[in-house]
């Protein structure tokens, strides 16, 4: 039988490749430790948290914002009348929950409000504002809320400026 030079060729397979696991339950097993492997990899870095806020008085949000894009909150305004509603404030991470957290609040140099909280779930924090008042003399004052837990990097973290006026 005669065969030319070309089909010989063809034929011929490199020894490099005839190394290969010939059987699929070797290859599954390398598919899998490889799975495991990449998913240790990435499971090791943390997911980011991204911490939010927002302050209302009642049901009117005064003012809101986030760690992304973070900078001096604006000026809310609330007219306080005789019967004040509280001041709610949510702040909220996306993925963790701190253990604790202190929400101060001051006019000027002058701290009306100062309080630690151990949270055992992630609740909004109600500040009677008739306390506020009370501490605070004229008919206006400008409140800034400054918060803190064992999340966050930045301690007492100005989270909103806010303009009380009594009618």
């Amino acid at each position: 039988m005669m065969t030319n030079g070309f089909q010989k060729r063809a034929r011929y397979i490199h020894p490099r490749w005839r190394q290969r696991p010939k059987s699929l339950s070797m290859r599954i097993a390398i598919f899998i430790i490889a799975i495991l492997t990449v998913g240790k990899t990435y499971a090791l870095n943390p997911p980011d948290t991204i911490a939010n806020w927002q302050v209302y008085y009642g049901d009117k949000l005064i003012t809101s914002g986030n760690e992304n894009n973070f900078r001096v909150p604006d000026l809310g305004m609330i007219n306080v009348n005789s019967q004040p509603e509280k001041l709610r404030i949510f702040y909220r991470y996306d993925n963790t929950k701190p253990e604790w957290r202190v929400i101060v609040i001051k006019s000027g140099s002058k701290t009306l409000y100062n309080q630690k909280q151990h949270l055992k779930d992630n609740h909004p924090t109600l500040i009677d504002l008739k306390e506020l008042l009370t501490m605070a003399k004229g008919e206006t004052i400008i409140i800034d809320i400054y918060y803190t837990d064992a999340v966050t990097t930045e301690v007492n973290r100005l989270i909103s400026r806010i303009k009380l006026i009594r009618e």
